[in-house]
């Protein structure tokens, strides 16, 4: 288990380095990284959204999978409060710093790296418990991961998030199947008209790009990480934080939790992964520390490719 959990996670920082090299020789700037996100996430990730839920879950399944959001969002929440009470016996440099470490405490990378590893282990339906899970995890990022840098608010930017493309087509993936189900409607019979055949062939092959793009993304954004904060005490203290002390804590919680396996395995990848790429955007429209936040990216990732099948070979299931 160790050999293949370190094989699979090697192959997915191999599939950074075209995107870390291409930034540390300039072939790719921050604009055209900005540019690449948006059209990950508003086309092409939603296609694997819709691939995956329509191709792999009945209406019985979906309905009974709703713990796996709550279980994700709870996987969140734990790391708030951990953050919450390390925040207040801590010395930081200054409130941006604070807040900073207290986001990162709360958001991994919940979508795009545990999807290659949960694909690799559980074929095309692993990956669809991520996606489902993720929703817990979305929902996690605009409440508490919002709150950590500014407070609880409802603005209406913050509502509009729940609305993004990648949720719109979890929502409708979802609602779909659902549907089908009451209705009796067989999914596969449906889709086999030769129009819709042919559109869902099209949303397929596009979603299939998410993971390797992203991968690409991820590693450019790595290769942008100014290196000179890697070496601070407190970057040290959040990378142990969140890739070994609250992954083990987590696992511990969600082993006595009686659901399948594979769903139990699924949330546990979801559990060790490091910080979110996406943090570093994130800092740039709600505050926080950037380049606190762009040194935990990298080295919590670098981190995880030792921590993670470590602590995965001992606990999955």
């Amino acid at each position: 288990m160790l050999q293949n959990l370190l094989l699979t996670l090697s192959s997915i920082f191999l599939m950074m380095a075209p995107g870390f090299i291409s930034a540390k020789r300039s072939f790719i700037g921050e604009k055209t990284l900005t540019e690449l996100s948006a059209v990950l996430v508003k086309f092409i990730y939603p296609c694997l959204i819709i691939s995956s839920i329509t191709g792999n879950f009945t209406s019985a399944e979906l309905t009974a999978l709703w713990f796996l959001p709550v279980s994700a969002f709870g996987i969140m929440f734990f790391g708030y409060l951990t953050g919450l009470v390390l925040r207040r016996f801590l010395v930081f440099k200054d409130d941006e710093e604070r807040k900073a470490f207290h986001f990162q405490c709360v958001m991994n990378n919940y979508s795009f790296v545990p999807l290659p590893l949960a694909f690799a282990l559980y074929g095309e339906k692993g990956a669809g418990v991520v996606i489902v899970a993720s929703l817990g995890a979305e929902f996690a990022l605009w409440t508490i991961g919002i709150a950590s840098l500014k407070g609880f608010s409802a603005d209406r930017e913050s509502i509009n998030k729940f609305f993004v493309p990648p949720l719109l087509a979890l929502y409708f993936s979802v609602g779909f199947v659902i549907v089908s189900g009451q209705t009796g409607t067989d999914i596969n019979k449906f889709l086999s008209n030769p129009i819709l055949e042919k559109v869902m062939s099209a949303i397929t092959m596009i979603g299939a790009a998410t993971i390797p793009l992203a991968m690409v993304v991820c590693g450019a954004r790595m290769g942008l990480v100014p290196t000179g904060k890697i070496t601070q005490s407190k970057v040290a203290l959040l990378t142990f934080v969140r890739v070994v002390a609250l992954p083990i804590a987590m696992i511990l919680i969600i082993r006595c939790l009686p659901f399948d396996n594979l769903y139990l395995n699924v949330l546990m990848i979801v559990a060790v992964m490091p910080t979110a790429v996406s943090s570093i955007l994130i800092s740039e429209l709600y505050g926080g520390d950037k380049d606190f936040m762009t040194a935990t990216v990298l080295t919590t990732h670098l981190a995880s490719l030792i921590t993670a099948p470590l602590i995965l070979s001992f606990f999955l299931l």
